[in-house]
């Protein structure tokens, strides 16, 4: 069966109608699959694949601030897939809305030695995130990108 997503804030490349049209062959080993949801992130996964059946939604829980994927209150202990199948594999992951106390949008501006040590300290916390290896943070739009191994998202 081809994957689905009921939540029109998600959208995947390649699209669900692309997916839809693939075989089941070739549905079991999707390249650089990648799900978005405006204004909160992405996940790209950097090897192949298996999405037979999967409900992406259900899957993938992309919301500001965090990512998760096979989220407990859809698949609680010993029903995830073990590494290397299904989606638990190793991404690229961008999350939007990670700001430095005080430096978030609204926020008055801060002088730039306070602003460069908030930045270092949410650097150093991001870069201390188990499991997790940083790619880059971008202040201005509180983008935090990070790759997660398969089998270390839970």
């Amino acid at each position: 069966a081809p994957p689905s997503c009921a939540d029109p804030g998600y959208r995947t490349r390649p699209t669900l109608a692309e997916l839809r049209a693939m075989s089941a062959e070739q549905l079991r080993r999707v390249g650089d699959f990648e799900v978005h949801r405006d204004k909160a992130g992405s996940v790209q996964f950097l090897e192949s694949v298996d999405l037979t059946g999967v409900a992406i939604d259900r899957a993938v829980r992309i919301v500001p601030g965090q990512i998760c994927l096979y989220p407990a209150e859809h698949f609680p202990a010993g029903t995830r897939p073990p590494p290397g199948q299904g989606l638990n594999r190793k991404a690229l992951c961008t999350v939007l809305g990670i700001f430095a106390p005080g430096m978030g949008p609204g926020d008055p501006p801060v002088a730039p030695a306070v602003r460069e040590k908030r930045l270092a300290n949410l650097r150093k916390r991001l870069a201390a995130v188990p499991h997790t290896t940083l790619v880059e943070y971008e202040p201005a739009e509180g983008r935090w990108a990070f790759v997660v191994e398969a089998g270390e998202w839970f």
